[in-house]
């Protein structure tokens, strides 16, 4: 399921009028978010809320549940983004916007 995180009334107008209301969900944040990550915790009640009720329909559970968070302005995926090495138990050992392995330049 994807929802749109937005404090713009234009963004959900658009939306609304592409008549993707009713497969994409729109929750409108406060202006005073001061990144991409205030602005999904602020309404994260609400994301669970829509989640839960997505994944019961699916016989999932919420543990199931992911949130991807992508800039409106990148909408791609890009190499660039955060990545994190994860230990067999599952715990992080690091992050990097580099490849993991990360390969230096080498003279030949």
């Amino acid at each position: 399921m994807v929802t749109l995180c937005t404090d713009s009334q234009e963004i959900k107008s658009a939306l609304q009028s592409w008549d993707l209301a009713d497969q994409v969900p729109v929750l409108l944040t406060s202006a005073a978010c001061s990144s991409r990550s205030d602005r999904i915790a602020s309404v994260l009640p609400q994301l669970i809320k829509l989640s839960s009720a997505n994944l019961a329909a699916k016989n999932l559970e919420i543990d199931k549940l992911w949130i991807l968070n992508v800039q409106g302005d990148q909408p791609c995926l890009d190499p660039a983004v955060v990545k994190c090495l994860l230990a067999s138990s599952g715990q992080c050992l690091t992050f990097s916007r580099s490849a993991i392995p990360h390969m230096r330049d080498c003279m030949t």
